[in-house]
């Protein structure tokens, strides 16, 4: 018995096509007939085979067999044969198709093999909420700082809100809240408000952020203190060490990585990260401050003059929308999490705080930008005076502020107020020193401090509501300022001991020399006139200045010719101008307040006797009766009871 195979081709295809996409496509169906019919059914096959097709084509595209002649001729005995040529064929064909189906099905099979061998060994990492992620699915820069938590391992999750809410009962209100010492709220929430509460107000402020936006982070970063980066390393906000100056460690936190294929719209895992390390909290906050300042592009939102509520401050901050670049945190709901920490804590009222800005003139320069409490306004190491200031204060209805300035030849000038003008401009005259103080609402619970750098004396102490900072009487330029409101019963810390540096009531005076005329003015012990020169002294004139009592300086001359000539006091002549005569002696004395708090001392350098010894309180000094020229004269002013100047056992008077 035979078998005839019955062949039913689905699409013509290349053989090389065939065996790549052979178990793919099925292109070839294959049946087993049973030839149990008679003979006559097989001739009727093949004579419609014969009659219908000419020329016989095998499935093969580019092999196609001519039938003879001899064949239509010899049906009977040629049938057979073309039978077994076809089951050749046929054979030969489903045999190679069997061949090809065995290899592309084993290719298949050791292809889902690999990757399920690749699947099993592949490393993964384990998110947050446990999900086992491919390694090789997380961004590359990540990679390398992958951390797997060891079994048990607690790590802090800044992705959780549980730790920073209290009850709803527990929440700040309008009508039941003592900010912020709420009894209903921990001791731990309670004592991280109070450590911080100042320090954030005079950071933000400073920099015009949101004290509440600036707390909140704190919170939700630290972990109200708690975490190891905070409390070991005095880092509040997270921030990052960028490889540049200052110190580091290494910390492992959790990162989110974005991804839109994920339900979730990303993941969490935990990495190895470098953050920066403080000495103190205060430096912590200055430089978060800091850090958004030096990052406009990307946080220019968060500052107060873009951002018109705390919400929209740290939408900005989170996003940087503002620019549309990458903004704070890659937490997605980090901004929804700091509003909710504001809401919950009130924390709003910090931001309801007074504030103030100011400017001043610079030498050179002109009119500075507008800066915010407690920032330098003027220059520091370039030797330029302050020539004016301006003050106001923002957004305080029912307050003012005023300030008087204290002008090189001017002396005090009057009191201005609220964005005016203290000082001059293009005349070219020194700040001395400033005077500054609150009027109305704001000053019942706050207080204004101030210091100034000064010239000689760099940075003093500051000093606070309406007393002096700076110099008078040395005529030293002011060259920087810095002011800030601090709330009543605190003061920041502030030194204000050394605020004000006033000169001594200071002695001067003046001698016309022969041949030179009028020299300029010296004062406290310098030497007035010439030594060596054989030149004589004509004139003399003396005064006090930064006068602390009432009272005069008096003195006379004896003169050449006149001898001792009548008293003067405060500036005016003694002795001769125009007439050729030498002075001999002198006499200086004070009267009045001032003589019960200073003693002058003097002496005078006499020809051929050169320096005689030193004199007080109306003795006279020099010669007198041997036609002895004074050629120079010096003279100091001394707080009573100083024992580091007395009279000299040498003669001061010659007679």
């Amino acid at each position: 018995m035979k078998k005839v195979i019955k062949i039913g081709m689905l699409s013509i295809l290349s053989a090389s096509m065939i065996f790549s996409e052979f178990a793919s496509l099925g292109v070839l169906a294959v049946e087993s007939v049973d030839t149990s019919q008679d003979q006559s059914s097989e001739v009727e096959i093949e004579n419609e085979d014969n009659e219908n097709n000419k020329e016989s084509t095998i499935m093969d595209e580019n092999i196609t067999l001519p039938v003879s002649q001899d064949m239509t001729e010899n049906k009977e005995q040629e049938i057979p044969a073309t039978n077994e040529v076809k089951d050749s064929e046929n054979d030969k064909e489903t045999t190679s198709e069997s061949i090809q189906e065995n290899v592309v099905e084993e290719s298949v099979d050791k292809e889902n093999q690999k990757n399920d061998e690749k699947e099993s060994t592949e490393e993964t990492v384990t998110t947050l909420k446990g999900e086992e992620i491919p390694i090789s699915q997380i961004p590359e820069e990540y990679r390398d700082k992958l951390y797997q938590p060891k079994e048990g391992e607690d790590i802090n999750n800044p992705f959780s809100t549980n730790d920073f809410y209290p009850a709803q009962s527990y929440m700040a209100t309008s009508s039941s809240f003592n900010w912020p010492n709420n009894p209903r709220w921990s001791l731990k929430v309670r004592n991280f408000f109070n450590e911080h509460k100042v320090r954030v107000q005079r950071v933000a402020k400073a920099y015009n952020l949101y004290p509440s936006v600036m707390l909140a982070q704190a919170v939700l970063e630290s972990g109200w203190g708690t975490s190891s980066l905070s409390y070991k390393y005095n880092n509040y906000f997270g921030i990052k060490s960028s490889g540049g100056s200052g110190s580091s460690v290494d910390m492992v936190t959790w990162e989110w990585i974005e991804d839109s294929t994920h339900p979730d719209g990303g993941y969490a895992v935990t990495i190895v990260g470098g953050f920066r390390s403080y000495q103190s909290s205060e430096e912590s906050f200055r430089d978060y401050a800091q850090f958004l300042a030096g990052n406009t592009r990307r946080y220019r939102g968060g500052f107060r003059d873009i951002a018109k509520t705390p919400y929209e401050a740290i939408e900005n901050i989170h996003s940087g929308m503002h620019y549309g670049v990458g903004g704070y945190a890659t937490d997605p709901n980090y901004a929804k999490k700091i509003s909710s920490v504001i809401r919950t804590y009130g924390l709003e009222q910090l931001d309801d705080e007074p504030s103030l800005s100011y400017r001043t003139h610079v030498e050179k320069k002109g009119d500075q930008s507008w800066v915010r409490e407690g920032q330098m306004s003027g220059t520091s190491g370039q030797r330029l005076r302050l020539e004016s200031l301006q003050i106001k204060l923002d957004n305080q209805v029912g307050s003012s502020i005023e300030y008087q300035t204290h002008v090189e030849k001017n002396g005090w000038m009057n009191w201005t107020s609220d964005g005016k003008r203290a000082g001059t401009v293009n005349q070219g005259k020194r700040l001395e020193a400033v005077k500054i103080r609150l009027n109305g609402l704001v000053s019942e619970n706050y207080d204004v401090y101030y210091r100034v750098h000064a010239e000689n004396f760099g940075w003093l102490d500051w000093s606070k509501n309406g007393e002096p900072a700076g110099t008078e009487g040395y005529g030293y330029r002011l060259e920087a300022v810095e002011i800030q409101l601090v709330p009543k019963g605190e003061d920041y810390g502030l030194k204000t001991s050394h605020s004000f540096k006033k000169a001594p009531t200071f002695v001067n005076y003046q001698t016309h020399v022969e041949h030179d005329g009028w020299q300029e003015w010296f004062r406290n012990g310098e030497t007035a006139g010439t030594v060596s020169q054989a030149k004589r002294l004509e004139g003399l004139k003396i005064n006090l200045s930064n006068k602390e009592y009432s009272g005069n300086i008096t003195y006379r001359t004896h003169v050449q010719s006149h001898g001792w000539i009548d008293w003067v006091s405060n500036g005016q002549l003694s002795g001769t101008s125009g007439e050729s005569k030498r002075i001999e002696a002198i006499q200086v004395d004070l009267n009045g307040e001032v003589s019960k708090h200073y003693d002058v001392y003097y002496r005078v350098h006499s020809q051929s006797y050169g320096w005689l010894g030193w004199t007080k309180n109306g003795q006279p000094a020099g010669t007198e009766g041997l036609a002895k020229r004074i050629e120079s004269v010096e003279i100091k002013l001394v707080k009573k009871n100083n024992n580091d100047m007395t009279t000299s056992s040498s003669k001061a008077f010659i007679k």
